[in-house]
């Protein structure tokens, strides 16, 4: 990874859990989807058995994340080309720029959920 220096995204410890696809919904081709939830848009990811959420804005001119290519556990914005990590949001160009993850889990159901703060 580029940024060394890449912070912890921390948390709040209270999560509200939403459901925001099936897991047969997910491709693991190394595309995602651009989903709203509660008022936020967040990248979902599947990579193998592997899921991942992000917010799906890129903190350079905004790109949907969610509509970028996956390649060795980073996304691409598809607007200008930065790479972020989906494990730690981290940017892996080098720049301290980052993206928060969101924790992500599948329910008994097979339903896809995204946990958000209260």
């Amino acid at each position: 990874m580029g940024a060394g220096n890449c912070p912890g995204a921390g948390g709040p410890d209270a999560l509200a859990w939403h459901v925001v696809a099936r897991l047969e919904d997910l491709a693991t081709d190394g595309t995602g989807l651009s989903i709203p939830v509660a008022g936020r848009q967040i990248a979902l990811f599947r990579t193998g058995a592997e899921l991942h959420a992000l917010d799906d804005s890129c903190p350079h001119r905004g790109g949907s994340l969610g509509l970028g290519v996956v390649l060795d556990g980073a996304v691409t914005c598809p607007w200008h080309g930065w790479h972020f990590d989906l494990d730690t949001g981290c940017n892996t160009d080098g720049l301290e720029e980052r993206v928060r993850v969101r924790p992500v889990r599948t329910n008994a159901g097979g339903e896809v959920e995204v946990g958000l703060p209260v």
